[in-house]
């Protein structure tokens, strides 16, 4: 009778240790994935491969920040996708479109801006897709666009990488928050 009282007890001490130490890895857990993310790059379009995500939708994003997304709906490929790209044009900015190439804050325009980049879109995709570039359908072979108020263009160097230049701007809305490369 006895030994049936003490291992109803070990039990119970047993039940609520677990419990305590289920409730100790949950919910940090928990209360970490409520403001940030960890996410995981399988392509070679960003150095790094894994990234952390402050979750904030009223972050105003600067040159040269790294940002997580949702991609439209209506993308070509990759549609209401999470994405982690680098901004490269902001409020202000000038893009001129030359046919393929992108070019995002030309000097010649005498702007004295930290970010200068001169990019080339592809015509196919990895699975030798047709690719749409972005103000392709305006039909004009050279253009400049101002990046209005709430809207980044979103890229990076790697000539792989799925971006701005096919999906145009990111609008603040789409944006999850900003981002840091970890490894």
């Amino acid at each position: 009778m006895r030994r049936s009282k003490n291992n109803k007890n070990n039990i119970s001490q047993n039940i609520r240790i677990m419990i305590f130490t289920i409730s100790l890895i949950i919910i940090p857990i928990w209360i970490f994935s409520r403001f940030f993310f960890i996410g995981i790059n399988l392509s070679d379009s960003i150095d790094g491969k894994v990234f952390i995500v402050l979750k904030n939708k009223n972050y105003i994003p600067k040159n040269g920040d790294f940002i997580a997304f949702i991609t439209k709906k209506d993308q070509q490929f990759f549609q209401n996708k999470q994405f982690f790209k680098k901004i490269i044009g902001i409020n202000g900015d000038i893009i001129i479109r030359n046919n393929r190439e992108y070019i995002i804050n030309n000097n010649n325009y005498n702007y004295n801006y930290n970010y200068n980049y001169k990019i080339l879109a592809k015509t196919k995709s990895l699975k030798q897709q047709d690719l749409i570039h972005w103000q392709e359908n305006y039909k004009v072979k050279k253009e400049q666009i101002l990046v209005p108020k709430n809207h980044y263009f979103v890229a990076t160097n790697h000539q792989d990488s799925y971006d701005s230049r096919y999906f145009g701007l990111i609008n603040q809305s789409q944006i999850i928050g900003r981002g840091w490369i970890i490894w």
